[in-house]
């Protein structure tokens, strides 16, 4: 149930995200270095969850965009600190926006208990998935 809300939700919001060029994929960073500031490139991929490499195919293309940009960091060369550029944050507004209004009329029909009570529901399985894949 959960892969299929979840690609169904993607679909949705990649329509809604269509006026942007971005598809849902790609506003993941923004979105994390938005809420969260600048970052390196390993703790902004543990944000959103996906692998390094799919990362750095990601922000070549935010980068191309001009909506990123990657700096060398003094204290580690090997290191990037990935910030949004004044563009990136404009188009983090405008995201904000935009799926503030996708996840209102997604949702508007359900009972705000229960989007509470999935939210902490979905929250104890992410918890619990991170949990393990420390151990490993």
């Amino acid at each position: 149930m959960l892969q299929r809300a979840a690609r169904l939700w993607r679909r949705e919001a990649n329509y809604e995200l269509r006026d942007f060029r971005l598809s849902e994929s790609i506003t993941g960073p923004i979105w994390a270095i938005s809420k969260f500031g600048a970052m390196r490139q390993k703790e902004l991929a543990e944000h959103i969850g996906i692998e390094g490499n799919s990362l750095v195919r990601i922000l070549d293309e935010l980068e191309a965009e001009g909506l990123v940009v990657r700096k060398s960091m003094p204290e580690d060369r090997r290191a990037r600190l990935i910030e949004l550029t004044a563009a990136g944050r404009r188009v983090a507004v405008e995201l904000e926006q935009s799926l503030r209004g996708f996840i209102s009329s997604l949702l508007g029909n359900a009972d705000p208990a229960d989007v509470q009570a999935a939210q902490r529901i979905l929250t104890v399985i992410i918890n619990e998935a991170n949990r393990r894949a420390e151990r490993d």
